[in-house]
C-alpha cells in the first residue's frame, strides 16, 4: 500500500518580510558604525569621475515633479497596451507615494536629525554667506530616495522585471543625496525600509489581481482564483 507524502513546505513563507526585518535590524548598525564615515563616503563619491559626471542627471530623478512626468508617460503607454491595468497601476502608485510621504515626513518631524552639511559645518550657519536652514533638521529619512523606492515597489508587484532598473535608480538617487551632503547612509537605508514597508501595506490591501482572457471576449477580465466575488 503506497503512502502519500505530504507536500513539503518552504522554509520561509514570507522571504520579502524576512529580508525587510533583516534590513530593519541593520539600520541601527548603519547609523552607529557607517554614518560616522559620511564625509569619507561623500568625498569618495565626489571624486569618482563616472559618478561626478552622472550626478547632474541623477539628482533630478528624486524630485517629485520629475517623477510625476515619468509616471504620466508610462501611464500613457500603458493605456495603449492594457487600459485597465494602467488605471490600477497609476492609482496604486499614487497611493503608495502618498503613504510613503506621510510616514517619511512624520519621521522627519519626530527624529529631527541634522543634515550632514550642517552637522559638519560644510556651509556657514550664520553670517552674510549663510544659507537658509529651514530643512536643517530633516535628514532622516531621505524623501527623494523613498519616493523612488515606493515607485519601484509597485513596479515589483505589476512587472517584476521593470522594478530592477527603478530600484537601481533609487540606489543612485540615495548616493547622490549623500554626495551633496544632504543625508547620511542610514537616512538612505531608512528611506528604503519605509518606502517598501508602507507600499507593501498598501499593496496588501489593494493588491493587483492577475488578468485572464474571458471566453469570446477580447478584453481581459480580473481573475478570481478563490471563487469569491467582491473580494478586495
Amino acid at each position: 500500500m503506497s503512502q502519500e507524502t505530504a507536500p513539503t513546505r518552504p522554509c520561509c513563507r514570507c522571504p520579502w518580510l524576512c529580508l525587510w526585518l533583516l534590513g530593519l535590524v541593520a539600520l541601527p548598525a548603519i547609523w552607529l558604525w557607517v554614518d560616522p564615515y559620511t564625509l569619507q563616503i561623500q568625498h569618495a563619491l565626489q571624486t569618482n569621475a563616472a559618478f561626478k559626471a552622472a550626478l547632474p542627471f541623477i539628482k533630478p530623478l528624486g524630485k517629485l515633479d520629475k517623477q510625476v512626468i515619468a509616471l504620466l508617460l508610462v501611464y500613457g503607454v500603458g493605456l495603449l497596451l492594457r487600459r485597465r491595468l494602467a488605471h490600477r497601476w497609476l492609482a496604486l502608485t499614487l497611493g503608495c507615494l502618498l503613504a510613503t510621504g506621510i510616514v517619511v515626513n512624520a519621521t522627519k518631524l519626530t527624529v529631527r536629525r541634522e543634515r550632514p552639511k550642517y552637522e559638519y559645518r560644510l556651509v556657514p550657519l550664520d553670517g552674510p554667506d549663510a544659507r537658509p536652514s529651514g530643512n536643517r533638521y530633516r535628514s532622516f529619512p531621505s524623501a527623494d530616495t523613498a519616493s523612488v523606492f515606493a515607485i519601484a515597489t509597485v513596479a515589483l508587484a505589476f512587472v517584476p522585471g521593470a522594478s530592477v532598473p527603478v530600484f537601481f535608480v533609487g540606489v543612485l538617487v540615495g548616493l547622490s543625496r549623500i554626495a551633496v551632503g544632504m543625508h547620511h547612509p542610514a537616512d538612505v537605508w531608512g528611506a528604503l525600509l519605509m518606502a517598501t514597508g508602507a507600499s507593501a501595506l498598501v499593496l496588501r490591501r489593494w493588491r493587483p489581481r492577475p488578468e485572464v482572457q474571458a471566453p469570446g471576449d477580447g478584453a481581459p477580465v480580473p481573475a478570481d482564483p478563490g471563487g469569491e466575488s467582491g473580494s478586495p
